[in-house]
This record gives structure tokens, C-alpha cells and sequence, in this order.
């Protein structure tokens, strides 16, 4: 989409109605939001679009609260060295 063209599930007269703090982080939330659809979900293209730092995207995405991570991969190995994983016998190491 080009720039300013967007404006679809955008008013902006439901911003006049708040604090200004509050109207900036529901802008702020809307942007990074529409950003990371029109990406289909690809963090590092919505951050190239917003000339952000990948890293520094998706910290303003979970500190607005639009986005969070995925579940963690388990790791193979514990701490310790030994693998996690049930043996061939499915007994755990």
C-alpha cells in the first residue's frame, strides 16, 4: 500500500476525544498494527517499511501490546549437557 493511501479503520476524530498521551498510543498501536498485516505478519518487512531497526519494531510492538512472540523452542539439551528428549526406547535419559 502506498503511503497515504491508508485510511481504512482510521478516524481521526476518535483521537480528538482523548488525552493526547492516550490519542498518540492508539495511533501509535493502529500504525504498527496495520503495518505488520499488510506484511502478512513478517516483523522484519513491517520494520524495513517503518525505517525501524528489526529489534527496536518489535519492542514497540509488545510495549503497545500488538504483538508478542511465539512459544518458545523446546531445547534439545538441559543445562546440564544431557539431551531432553525420550530415547529411540522412550525412556528419558
Amino acid at each position: 500500500m502506498k503511503n497515504g493511501q491508508r485510511t481504512q479503520g482510521l478516524e481521526l476524530e476518535q483521537f480528538a476525544d482523548l488525552p493526547y498521551a492516550n490519542a498518540l498510543k492508539a495511533f501509535r498501536r493502529w500504525y504498527v498494527r496495520t503495518i505488520i498485516m499488510d506484511h502478512d505478519r513478517n516483523m522484519s518487512r513491517a520494520a524495513r517499511h517503518a525505517g525501524m531497526d528489526r529489534s527496536a519494531f518489535r519492542r514497540l510492538a509488545r510495549m503497545l501490546e500488538v504483538w508478542t512472540p511465539g512459544p518458545a523452542i523446546t531445547p534439545r539439551r538441559t543445562i546440564l549437557g544431557t539431551t531432553s528428549l525420550p530415547d529411540s526406547d522412550g525412556k528419558a535419559p
